[in-house]
């Protein structure tokens, strides 16, 4: 059993922002409405609240993740996780998969190699909107976390974590290897 712990989370999550900040200097981007300047990340999100994340289970009709727990206990959402894509803030979990699912998760089952949609909770987007990170409910460990899958149909990238702590340091490590976002 991996129990995982809050401080392993920010551990990661501080190493993600560091690396990505890192990456964006060397690659000298610039902002995208106004070439002359650096681009910048923007400002980090504020923690959920209990309720907010209570609200979310009582949405998606389970306990979250620990470790996603943790995340949003944090940050609610964080902008620009990859500049291309985001992790969502729980009312965007919430109309993404509540509200108004996206049709491509059903486009996209035979690349994920799953069957339905069932137990698909995403909680990462496209700057345009569309699935690129995601839980599987359905995989869950023994301490309660579940699976993540990340997505690009663009790319036809697919890789399966076994929880959100080993996503988040394969985020670090591949920055830190190809210097890319």
């Amino acid at each position: 059993m991996v129990h995982i712990t809050k401080e392993e989370i920010r551990e990661a999550l501080n190493a993600i922002l560091e690396e990505r900040q890192k990456a964006v200097e060397a690659l000298q981007l610039t902002d995208p409405r106004d070439r002359t300047k650096p681009f910048l990340f923007p400002a980090l999100p504020k923690a959920a609240t209990s309720d907010e994340i209570q609200r979310l289970e009582e949405m998606l009709g389970q306990r979250l993740p620990p470790s996603y727990r943790h995340f949003l206990q944090m940050y609610n959402g964080l902008p620009k996780f990859d500049i291309g894509s985001n992790l969502l803030s729980v009312d965007e979990v919430i109309k993404m998969n509540i509200y108004s699912p996206p049709q491509e998760l059903e486009r996209m089952l035979q690349m994920i190699e799953r069957d339905s949609t069932e137990g698909l909770i995403i909680f990462g987007a496209t700057q345009s909107g569309h699935p690129r990170f995601m839980f599987d409910s359905k995989k869950q460990d023994p301490d309660g976390e579940w699976a993540v899958i990340e997505y690009g149909e663009e790319e036809e990238l697919y890789d399966e974590y076994a929880n959100l702590l080993e996503f988040f340091i394969d985020v670090v490590e591949t920055i830190r290897l190809t210097g890319d976002l």
